[in-house]
């Protein structure tokens, strides 16, 4: 028999490997379900590991860290690390933090069981290892909501074919275990309903915060106003994705037309490979493309909102990509030329507005787009004008939209407007 439910507030458990203060993309999802859930009056906690650092605010804000051995640098190369891992991490299923943090973090999810048990468990990944904690506290009889980010045996970004049977497995496990399986692509919805029919499966998107986008930094001064800035912030060399062929069509577009260099600069913000830093420091570059480092997320907010236009680059063959910067480059009202096909991010860009798009790998069609985006926009300075509405695509409408599924799974009663 289900334990009856405690009076308000209600309570929340979130668990999420990474959370702040990493500046790993994902930590945004899961710090904006815990803000917009509280925002609505719901009590959250969050589980997550100590790779992550600290917060001055964890024991105000109810986050609670479990001892990670990947955060332990005399065991990192044992249990293997984002920096290196060792090949027999690989033969882990689902990965090496089923064993390095899981545990850890099982006892900490028994003791919140114990003295603060919440109505609904939510668990967000990668790395899949969290939903053995939602089979955990499942178990235990707490509703559980999965929330995948990524595909897992969908276009995974860890191709081990060895291991596809006990993947699917886990999979399998999780999703008939879940009480709701909540997908932040549309493309992996779709792929969990056709391949588990009879299962509550729902597209919760990433998003934006308009508040954390309203208090971006103004980086006009880093860029040269007397030329049109294209800016990319972000990482590259990672997840399929590659900027090498736009900078080998910049080159040819700049022979093309060596007006250029003094009309256009290409400033990528991030953290990029050495073979990507290489060609972006090539000499039929250089006076044109700019490096600069990873900066805060209010920076890279504010290089967003004070460039020209922005360009977006996403992996190739992955039909899910969707992260949370697609979405804080549409709130900049700037044109976008996407380096995406067949995919998600093709797929909003398409109706977000007159953007350019062009398939990341096909230089041909990179070509046509960058000649076709920059007379638009840098040429003929025309006007920038879309009707899109981005509100259904913020975190507290997002928010909103995972506790109403509360509800209807039964873990919550209805909530107020």
């Amino acid at each position: 028999m289900s334990p009856a439910r405690k009076s308000t507030p209600p309570h929340v458990l979130l668990v999420s490997y990474h959370f702040l203060p990493s500046s790993v993309s994902g930590v945004r999802r899961t710090a904006a379900f815990r803000d917009g859930l509280e925002a609505l009056g719901i009590r959250t906690t969050v589980l997550t590991s100590t790779v992550s650092g600290q917060s001055p605010d964890d024991e105000s804000r109810s986050v609670v860290r479990t001892n990670d051995l990947r955060a332990a640098p005399s065991l990192q190369g044992v249990v293997g690390s984002d920096q290196g891992r060792r090949w027999w991490s690989r033969l882990i299923v689902p990965d090496t933090t089923v064993l390095s943090w899981v545990p850890a973090a099982a006892k900490s999810a028994a003791r919140i069981l114990r003295h603060d048990r919440p109505d609904v468990v939510v668990t967000s990944s990668p790395p899949e290892s969290v939903h053995v904690l939602g089979l955990f506290m499942s178990a235990r009889g707490v509703p559980w909501i999965a929330d995948l980010r990524d595909g897992w045996t969908f276009e995974s970004p860890t191709l081990r074919p060895y291991l596809t049977g006990l993947d699917g497995a886990l999979e399998r496990l999780v999703v008939s275990r879940a009480d709701a399986v909540t997908a932040a692509t549309a493309p992996l919805a779709e792929y969990l309903q056709t391949r588990y029919d009879r299962r509550r499966f729902v597209h919760l998107p990433n998003g934006f915060d308009p508040t954390v986008v309203a208090a971006a930094s103004d980086e006009r001064p880093a860029l040269d106003s007397s030329r049109f800035s294209l800016v990319y912030t972000g990482t590259g060399g990672n997840n399929a994705k590659d900027v090498r062929p736009f900078l080998r069509v910049l080159q040819i577009l700049l022979a093309e037309q060596p007006a250029l260099s003094g009309q256009l600069e290409v400033v990528f913000v991030g953290g990029f490979t050495d073979a990507e830093l290489v060609a972006m420091h090539a000499e039929p570059l250089r006076g044109v493309v700019r490096t600069l480092d990873h900066v805060s997320h209010l920076r890279s907010l504010g290089f967003q909102q004070a460039a020209d236009g922005l360009l977006l680059i996403t992996p190739v063959q992955k039909s899910h990509v969707m992260t949370a910067k697609i979405y804080e480059y549409l709130a900049a009202r700037k044109p976008i030329l996407g380096l995406a096909d067949g995919n998600a991010a093709a797929m909003l860009l398409a109706d977000a507005g007159p953007h350019l798009l062009a398939a990341p790998e096909d230089e041909g069609q990179i070509l046509a787009a960058l000649r076709s985006y920059l007379d638009r926009w840098m040429v003929h300075h025309e006007p920038f004008e879309s009707d899109f509405d981005l509100g259904p695509y913020t975190f507290p409408a997002i928010a909103r939209r995972l506790a109403d599924l509360f509800v209807a799974i039964g873990a919550l009663e209805p909530l107020s407007q």
